[in-house]
């Protein structure tokens, strides 16, 4: 039996902005969101994991929320 990933992301620089990630980290006080950090220290992504992906798939491909 193969599971679904329940991932979602969410993007915080736009798309012609240039980055590279090094690291993410994961939050000790919610274990459902991730933080992907760029070379020079900045959020350039969330990653949500769990149950929260069913409501965001609702507001997927918007660009504001």
């Amino acid at each position: 039996m193969i599971k679904e990933a329940k991932l979602a992301y969410l993007y915080t620089l736009p798309s012609s902005v240039k980055y590279m990630i090094v690291s993410t980290i994961e939050l000790e006080v919610n274990e459902y969101l991730g933080l992907d950090i760029d070379e020079d220290g900045r959020i350039v992504g969330i990653e949500f994991f769990g149950s929260i992906t069913s409501k965001l798939s609702k507001i997927a491909g918007r660009r504001k929320i």
